[in-house]
């Protein structure tokens, strides 16, 4: 009791109820020490009172279990040691729940009381079970600090605080930011530039778990592989374009957009903003178009198709070889017959079969 009237000023004790609930947290303390529960219970507060800092609502527990176990405390700085081992211990299992979660049910599933006593801020009942999704994919070793938890924490509530489903560019999250999250594939300023524009427009139910972000991630990471040159090992379908908000690619143009942005500069700058990969997505169909007309009007004594008209088309297979024999049976169709991609690919394969027989 000394010991923490010493420390206090005059004005911490100048009156009888400051004494009395100062002596009452001391009573506490040295019952639970003798194993007795202390009556009232302690609280945060009661400590808080004995300039005893670091116990929260969340490691309370914790902290009275420590008094129980103790020998016996006398001082104030016995008080002070064995507080601090109890709060250091329980963030260290608190870090350990959360960095070993692996979303089975081998493994503890990180509580709101978890991430308070890691020191982690950010973490509500609203984005909880956001949160833990990542850490069901974030590596151990990736999480088992608090400054890697919080950095992956923090980076995810800005996520979803972005994603309002309004284009209003209030998502901008670094790429540093994106591997602290364990989306390493987001690894440079042009990538991250762009999956910010993707999550921006996104609602909160399109980013509440882990697995949406990290496909946006892997398609925006293979977009820039194609554009640098190079094959990814993702191979890119509609859906994804559909899933980052680009439109009109097909099933009938799909390897012709995948080759127009292989196409583009190798410094990926043709393709790290959306309007560049949706004016991509339109030049292909802009120049389908106009070939497949050539194509499908073409009668043998107007604009012939070359092999440049096929492959604006998306129609593979033509070659110098055979191109004269594919125009002489074109001219014989009518346009309703070879409007489409898909038409004159069955009319192409079908005179080879024909040939060939």
């Amino acid at each position: 009791m000394n010991d923490v009237l010493d420390a206090k000023s005059a004005s911490g004790v100048d009156t009888y109820a400051e004494l009395a609930a100062i002596a009452t947290a001391v009573s506490g303390v040295i019952a639970e020490t003798n194993g007795t529960n202390a009556s009232p219970s302690l609280t945060v507060a009661d400590f808080a009172l004995l300039g005893i800092s670091g116990v929260t609502e969340s490691n309370l527990a914790q902290v009275i279990a420590a008094l129980r176990a103790s020998s016996g405390i006398d001082t104030i700085s016995e008080l002070r040691s064995t507080v601090a081992s109890a709060v250091a211990a329980a963030k260290a299992a608190a870090i350990s729940v959360i960095s070993l979660y692996d979303g089975t049910s081998g493994t503890s599933v990180p509580t709101l009381a978890d991430y308070a006593n890691a020191e982690v801020s950010g973490v509500t009942s609203l984005n909880i079970g956001s949160i833990n999704s990542a850490f069901a994919q974030i590596n151990e070793i990736a999480s088992d600090t608090t400054t890697e938890i919080q950095a992956a924490v923090s980076a995810y509530v800005s996520i979803l605080a972005g994603a309002d489903g309004i284009d209003n560019n209030n998502t901008s999250i670094s790429s540093t930011a994106y591997s602290a999250l364990g989306l390493s594939a987001i690894d440079t300023t042009g990538k991250a530039s762009l999956l910010n524009e993707v999550l921006d427009v996104k609602t909160g139910a399109g980013v509440d778990t882990y697995s949406e972000i990290g496909s946006f991630g892997s398609i925006i990471s293979s977009i820039f592989v194609l554009s640098t040159g190079e094959q990814s090992d993702t191979e890119l379908n509609t859906a994804m374009f559909v899933s980052l908000g680009i439109t009109g690619v097909t099933t009938e143009n799909l390897q012709l957009v995948v080759d127009a942005i292989a196409a583009t500069s190798d410094d990926t700058s043709g393709v790290d903003s959306l309007v560049e990969i949706q004016a991509i997505v339109t030049l292909v169909r802009s120049n389908q178009a106009n070939a497949l007309a050539v194509i499908s009007s073409y009668t043998g004594s107007n604009t012939t198709p070359t092999l440049s008209t096929f492959a604006a088309a998306g129609v593979f297979g033509v070659d110098a070889q055979n191109i004269g024999v594919v125009n002489q049976y074109l001219a014989s169709m009518t346009v309703a017959q070879t409007d489409t991609v898909g038409e004159v690919h069955f009319f192409f394969s079908s005179r080879r079969r024909h040939t060939r027989s």
